[in-house]
């Protein structure tokens, strides 16, 4: 678009001569570019006591923005993530998935993306009817191990629902992460739910990191990189053709989250105490030697961001 102004002045009895402004040509946003992303371990052994960590190189952004790096691990060509959302772009119809399943999210009932999360943008549920739904597919069902992670931001603390795969009446249930109106985290398995010890959430705290990790026998709550309870429960997965919401449950059918929520990810394994600290401190460019075993082949996607536009995508070597 080609703009310009025409003003007149006016002091009740006569107008003034008018005159223009210049034009101003309106661009578009230009994508962050970056040149090439580099993988090592912690020493040229590439032993299994090695952490393994990226370096993106040659990042620029022709409009001096921000710039974020949205990272996706392969371990044997295989994504160890079914969701990785940082909700970065500013969208009012669509949360991108950045896994190679494309698990795009429909932003639903006028849910706002902020440009403050946690790290970039972020989305604000108004805890009455605003979730994201993500439509049914095969790789969001869990069938052995499942971690799940999140930044939260909440505005009160009342039962609602992290991000659930069930329907209505809780009958077909493959996972869901709450919170409670005790600030407690909650974990539910198709035969029922597990609740957090000791790890009070506030409202109008700031931003904590939460994470569960579950393996069909113990599932482990963690706040802030840190364990805060561990429980037993052997129900296992049960797979469904449910989509899977977030901020809600069963297409909204109730316990609205109220808050702000950023960088939500699934993964379809069950991480270690030391990649969740790591995430904790936003180490999406590593992972933690505990990950990691003798003959495994890991590579890295990285895509970047600036609120507004997607770079093309680079992956590391193995």
């Amino acid at each position: 678009d080609l703009w310009k102004a025409e003003v007149i002045l006016n002091d009740d009895t006569a107008d003034s001569e008018s005159r223009n402004s210049s034009e101003l040509l309106v661009v578009s946003n230009t994508a962050p570019t970056f040149t090439s992303v580099t993988i090592n371990a912690t020493s040229s052994n590439n032993a299994t006591n090695d952490n393994i960590t990226i370096r993106i190189n040659g990042i620029s952004d022709a409009e001096g923005n921000v710039v974020t790096n949205i990272t996706t691990w392969y371990l044997n060509n295989a994504s160890i993530m079914v969701l990785n959302m940082p909700f970065d772009t500013n969208s009012i119809t669509t949360a991108r998935d950045y896994t190679r399943y494309g698990n795009n999210g429909t932003v639903t009932n006028g849910t706002l993306w902020n440009a403050t999360g946690y790290i970039g943008g972020a989305y604000t549920f108004d805890g009455i009817n605003d979730f994201i739904r993500i439509s049914h597919d095969g790789s969001l069902n869990i069938s052995n191990s499942i971690t799940i992670v999140a930044w939260i931001n909440p505005f009160a603390i009342a039962n609602s629902v992290i991000l659930s795969k069930r329907n209505t009446d809780g009958s077909l249930r493959n996972y869901q992460l709450a919170i409670l109106a005790t600030g407690e985290m909650q974990y539910c398995t198709p035969s029922g739910c597990n609740s957090s010890s000791g790890a009070s959430l506030q409202a109008n705290g700031g931003w904590t990191f939460i994470a569960v990790t579950y393996n069909g026998t113990n599932i482990t709550f963690y706040k802030n990189g840190t364990i805060v309870s561990s429980i037993i429960n052997t129900n296992g997965f049960t797979n469904n053709n449910q989509e899977l919401d977030i901020g809600s449950y069963a297409g909204g059918a109730g316990s609205f989250y109220n808050g702000t929520m950023d960088e939500v990810r699934i993964y379809n394994r069950t991480l270690t105490v030391g990649q969740i600290f790591a995430l904790y401190q936003n180490r999406t460019d590593l992972i933690h030697a505990n990950e990691t075993s003798r003959g495994d082949r890991w590579k890295a996607e990285v895509i970047l961001n600036d609120d507004t536009a997607d770079s093309e995508s680079r992956n590391s070597s193995e």
